[in-house]
């Protein structure tokens, strides 16, 4: 985990003791956009690096939980990372790829050839797959009724929804609940 501080104050001993326990940088406020770039990519690289030494080493010792985990084959999502986090609150409010790529401030034709690289699937794919499998969480644990699960998560239309899920799961809502249920 990176820690960073930003502070009002400029205090050297502060900043010494910060970096003492652990502390990865210290800022003042107000930062400079390129300060927090540089921390941000440092970041990211740092994250890339422990990745790619995890797909060379099938069985990599975690150093934060000190437990063994095995190297998957998912591609590293380092650079969309803000994006799949921002998802994973926001499900149901339909970010476009306009507006995913709006986060990572760069074009949406750029965004979403950098997300099928890094993801392996295009972006409205991963949505849906994301939305799709939060419902079958919801009509197997739940009784909401199918139209109220499809506006939670974000579809106008039950029909849309129901044609989504249907390509997804290769069943109909209604179909997944019944067998689940029983």
């Amino acid at each position: 985990m990176t820690i960073v501080i930003l502070s009002a104050y400029d205090e050297f001993e502060l900043a010494r003791e910060a970096l003492r326990i652990g502390v990865e940088d210290y800022l003042l406020k107000p930062p400079k956009p390129e300060d927090i770039d540089k921390i941000l990519l440092k970041h990211l690289l740092d994250k890339k690096r422990d990745q790619s030494l995890a797909d060379s080493n099938p069985a990599m010792i975690s150093t934060e939980t000190n437990t063994v985990s095995e190297s998957t084959s998912l591609p590293s999502p380092s650079s969309v990372l803000p994006v799949l986090e921002y998802l994973e609150e926001h499900l149901e409010d339909n970010l476009s790829l306009e507006e995913a790529a709006n986060i990572l401030e760069v074009t949406p034709a750029y965004f979403s050839r950098l997300f099928k690289k890094e993801m392996g699937v295009n972006y409205n794919n991963y949505l849906n797959r994301k939305k799709i499998k939060k419902a079958k969480n919801l009509l197997k644990n739940s009784d909401l009724p199918i139209l109220n699960i499809a506006l939670e998560l974000g579809f106008t239309e039950s029909n849309y929804f129901t044609k989504v899920f249907k390509k997804i799961a290769g069943v109909t809502p209604r179909e997944y609940r019944k067998k689940e249920k029983m």
